[in-house]
């Protein structure tokens, strides 16, 4: 949350811990985000703009995704855009080290 001329500015964003490579760098816990700055975006350009030791209140984790709805499937077609792709970045990771699907189709069209 962020106050932005008196109004509160929330934004939802997905983890993306495991695209970063040099974990032994940071302390654990960890948790890294991946963030476009939008040149009029009133948050991005905020969170774009922190520095080291600088704080960010957080809300709890939103959704009710499980992986383990896929336990049963074979086949698994993945579509995604816009800010749609992040989310996405996980399940591919998942699918990817998973051996219990004969085809994986993804597709991300940038418009």
């Amino acid at each position: 949350m962020y106050l932005h001329l008196g109004e509160e500015i929330t934004r939802s964003y997905t983890p993306v811990s495991f695209l970063v490579q040099t974990p032994a760098i940071f302390p654990e816990p960890t948790l890294f985000f991946l963030i476009k700055e939008y040149a009029k975006g009133k948050l991005s350009r905020k969170l774009c703009s922190l520095e080291a030791n600088d704080c960010v209140e957080m809300s709890r984790p939103r959704g009710t995704f499980n992986c383990s709805v896929l336990k049963q499937k074979t086949i698994l077609l993945m579509l995604a855009a816009g800010t749609g792709l992040t989310p996405m970045t996980s399940l591919i990771i998942w699918t990817l080290n998973s051996t219990r699907f004969e085809t994986i189709i993804f597709r991300c069209v940038h418009l």
